[in-house]
């Protein structure tokens, strides 16, 4: 084993440990991508769970930033962008009656 190897195995195995429960079909599950991605099931869960935080953070950064410039739309604009939306609401709901027939 190399020496860069030990010393991560060494430090993993200080690392903070938690148990959970997992439905038996989760759990096969998470085996199964562990297996398909040719890693551990606890390196496929801290990938999985990496990858949330990352995902959650992001979709913090952007609903603030939404927050921070709410956009205003002129009232012609919006009216034509509505007449639009309606327009095309009818032309579906006749497309739909058609084909009931």
């Amino acid at each position: 084993m190399s020496t860069l190897l030990l010393h991560r195995i060494l430090l993993m195995s200080r690392e903070p440990q938690i148990n959970i429960r997992l439905p038996q079909d989760l759990k096969e599950a998470v085996q199964n991508m562990a297996s398909d991605n040719k890693r551990s099931v606890n390196a496929e869960i801290v990938a999985v769970l990496l990858d949330a935080v990352r995902k959650h953070k992001s979709g913090d950064q952007i609903q603030s930033s939404m927050k921070c410039q709410p956009t205003k739309i002129d009232p012609i604009t919006e009216r034509k962008i509505l007449e639009e939306i309606a327009k095309l609401a009818a032309e579906n709901a006749v497309k739909l009656e058609r084909n009931k027939r």
